[in-house]
This record gives structure tokens, sequence and C-alpha cells, in this order.
């Protein structure tokens, strides 16, 4: 209908201003399942959105009616939703509106949502108190046709959040049936359909994305044992170039050198074997003081050698765990437990 320009008017008591919040943002936000949208309503055509609900945000202070602004934004309202409580049942205002808008020939088209309280509480209802009531009065009796309220019950269609009875979501989706003209079963099949189809394409976006996520960590892997095959050929290279250059050096007499340059390859890679042995045999074929053969005698592989600053010893290592003492091993040096096995010898 082309003359109304608001698709409902909530009325509800400043105390209950949270629910006023939560229904207003509920409304306004929600869009209408597309399968929807092609079905005629009671009215018209469905919308997309219910745009723009009237928010009467608070109470109105005393005065004789409600107000131009309030009675015009009823006149141009589809329909009245009014927010039960026990407070609401007291307010004054609560039930003005609805009689206004009684008034105006829409006795249907008043919608309750119950948040507190009990309906028809006050009739004597078992197990509740008169003040559990949560219909205003006007809401619970027809309009007689001089406009006063009449003794004639009347039925309002109402939904409950309350958990034991709709629900938030049943109660929301309840409401939005009625303000479009349409089934609430429909509604809440369609409804159902959308969310299953949303959870549908959430699950293949978020398997997109593990399967992104999972190829970006394989190559991260990949690019790590590549870099580390690359880092590990780089210290073969360097270290048996080192080992080249060792040779060279003895070849032109020159053993110190050498010494120098098979310490280097060893620690450029502790696993180089040509490296080791050959620092044994250079070291056993310069011809030390004591019997090479017996000192060069680690648990393990040797690693590296080192010559001290002065040039007088060489230090060899391995990597084994016990270290044997033996007579040939320079003074102030000794042998000792430690990660490292490691001998001295004199030049």
């Amino acid at each position: 209908m082309a003359e109304f320009k608001y698709w409902a008017f909530l009325s509800y008591s400043h105390r209950d201003k949270k629910w006023g919040d939560w229904l207003h943002k509920a409304l306004e936000t929600y869009r209408v399942p597309r399968r929807l949208l092609r079905k005629d309503s009671s009215d018209s055509k469905i919308p997309k959105r219910l745009f723009p609900i009237f928010r009467d945000r608070e109470e109105l202070r005393v005065s004789a009616d409600l107000g131009t602004n309030i009675n015009e934004a009823l006149r141009q309202s589809r329909y009245l939703i009014v927010i039960c409580s026990p407070d609401a049942a007291q307010s004054r205002w609560v039930g003005q509106e609805i009689v206004e808008f009684k008034k105006l020939e829409r006795e249907d088209r008043i919608l309750a949502l119950i948040v507190a309280g009990e309906p028809n509480a006050s009739d004597g209802k078992p197990g509740f108190a008169p003040g559990d009531e949560c219909f205003p009065k006007p809401m619970r009796y027809q309009l007689a046709v001089n406009g006063d309220l009449s003794s004639q019950p009347a039925e309002p269609l109402a939904a409950d959040v309350r958990k034991d009875k709709d629900g938030k979501t049943n109660a929301k989706l309840k409401l939005l049936a009625s303000l479009l003209g349409i089934s609430y079963d429909d509604l809440r099949r369609r409804e159902h359909e959308r969310r299953l189809q949303s959870a549908r394409a959430f699950g293949a976006v978020a398997l997109v994305l593990l399967l992104i996520f999972a190829g970006l960590a394989i190559a991260l892997f990949l690019a790590r044992q590549e870099a580390i095959k690359q880092t590990k050929k780089a210290s073969e290279a360097a270290s048996g170039g080192n080992v080249s250059l060792a040779q060279y050096s003895e070849k032109e007499g020159k053993s110190d050198q050498a010494l120098a340059y098979l310490a280097h390859a060893l620690r450029v890679n502790t696993e180089n074997r040509e490296a080791a042995g050959f620092t044994g045999a250079l070291l056993t074929q310069l011809g030390w003081d004591v019997q090479l053969t017996g000192l060069m005698r680690h648990d393990d592989r040797i690693t590296s050698a080192q010559f001290s600053p002065d040039g007088q010893r060489v230090v060899t290592a391995s990597l084994g765990f016990r270290c044997k003492a033996n007579s040939g091993i320079s003074a102030g040096l000794g042998c000792r437990r430690w990660r490292t096995n490691w001998r001295a010898y004199k030049t």
C-alpha cells in the first residue's frame, strides 16, 4: 500500500528500551530470502527489506494527547508492534497508542512481542499474579463503535522471545512473516534453506583457504628443504675447495698453510672425511715428537683442527663424548670430559 510510509510502529515502555533496540535493528536489517521476492503478499509485492520502521524511543512526557507527530506516524504505519511486558501493561502511552491505532480500523494489524510477564495474568490465570500481566488493557479487549474499549476479548497475534516459548529467532520470524503477509512456516523453511546455503558457501570458502594454506605450507617446506640442500652443497663445495688448496699448499711445501686450509674446511663442513683424513695424515707426515697414531685416537671422526696463535700447538677435535688421557698431550691443556673431544699437540 503506497500510502503507508512505515512498515511498522514500535510501541514499548522506556524500561524495555533494550528490546526496542534489538527489534528495530532486527527488522530493518533483515534481508528477505530471494525465493520469496517473486511471491505476492497479502498487501503487495514482498520487499527486499522492511524499511523504515518507526520507533518511539522513549515514552512522551505527560500531556493531553500523544502529539501530532505520533498520531501521524501511527496513521502512516502498516502495522503496530507492541513490546509486551508488565512495564508496558502499566504504561499509559503504550495503551493510548494501541487505542489510536485501533481507531484507524487496523485492529487486525496489531502484533505483540512478549518479552516478560504472562499474557492474561490479570484474569486470574493460575500460578500468576495480576502484576504479571504483560498485555496492555487496550490490547486485550476490542474497541467498541463509540471508540471505547468493549468487554469483548481480543486475541492479538503474539510472538514470545522467552526460551521456553518461541525464542528470539523464531519470535522474530513470526513477526516478519506477519509484516510480509506470508506463512510463518514458509518463511522459516526459506530461512533454513538460506542458512544451509550460507553454511555450504562458508564451508567451500574454508576448504579453498585450507587448500591454499596447505599448498603454501608444502611450498615453504620444499623451499626450506631446497635451501638446506643448497646450503649443504655450498658448504661441501667450500670445504672441498679448502681441501684442494690444502693439497696444493702441501705440494708447495707449505704444510702450516695446508693445515690452516684443512682447519677451515672442517669448520665449514664437519662431515668432510677427506679433510679429516688429510689432517691426520699431514700431522703424521710432519714428524711430531710423539706417536701421532696413538694421539689421534678419537672416539669419533675428527671434525676440525686449529693452530694456536704462536704456531707452537695444534688442536684436533671430534664429536665423541669420551676423551682418553694421554701423556703426549701438551702440559696445561689436559683432557676433559666435554661435548667435544679435543687433543693438543706440540708442533
